[in-house]
């Protein structure tokens, strides 16, 4: 009930975008925690382009992860992980605390008083739900800088050739990840 349809307004488009990434890209290991780490990317590249800090707080992937599995609609289902929109759910919900040292500890991480309390004081305002259409991917990221969304992958996503991911390749399942940029020949 949340979703908007984005609209891009009518303006000029950037030709290429190539952002200015203030940190290391998060790797979520083998775990099946790619909603938590992708949003959490998002969030980290919206508060470093409103603060502009040079050493920028980044926020809990684990948390966000934690909050998208008590929120997602695959409850009782063979699916591993969660989806984008209880990702999104569990950070309305909840907000987000900044990364700790206990982040990447299996097991064990439980949302704290302290937690809870911090994380209230980063929350989501609003969002849009793009359709697929390249100029409302581009428009987008020229309006706001970053792009939570999730796709089918296949096998050639784990051996790019060049930084490009060849087309083909035996289905992998689904996988959450950033577009912070693009270019004449992709994202």
């Amino acid at each position: 009930i949340r979703d908007r349809i984005y609209q891009p307004s009518l303006r000029v488009l950037a030709p290429a975008i190539y952002p200015r990434i203030a940190f290391s890209i998060r790797d979520q290991g083998q775990t099946n925690s790619c909603t938590g780490h992708s949003l959490a990317h998002v969030i980290d590249s919206l508060l470093f382009s409103v603060a502009g800090a040079d050493e920028p707080h980044r926020v809990s992937a684990r948390m966000l992860y934690e909050m998208a599995l008590r929120n997602d609609e695959w409850a009782n289902t063979p699916h591993e992980g969660s989806s984008l929109r209880g990702a999104l759910k569990g950070f309305f919900r909840n907000g987000v605390c900044l990364q700790d040292d206990d982040e990447q500890v299996d097991g064990g991480w439980i949302l704290t008083y302290e937690r809870a309390k911090q994380a209230r004081e980063t929350r989501l305002g609003a969002y849009f739900r793009l359709q697929p259409d390249l100029s409302d991917y581009h428009a987008a990221l020229n309006d706001v800088g970053a792009i939570y969304v999730s796709a089918q992958i296949h096998d050639n996503w784990e051996s790019p050739i060049d930084g490009r991911i060849q087309p083909g390749g035996q289905p992998r399942g689904g996988h959450a990840f950033v577009i912070v940029g693009y270019d004449d020949e992709g994202f």
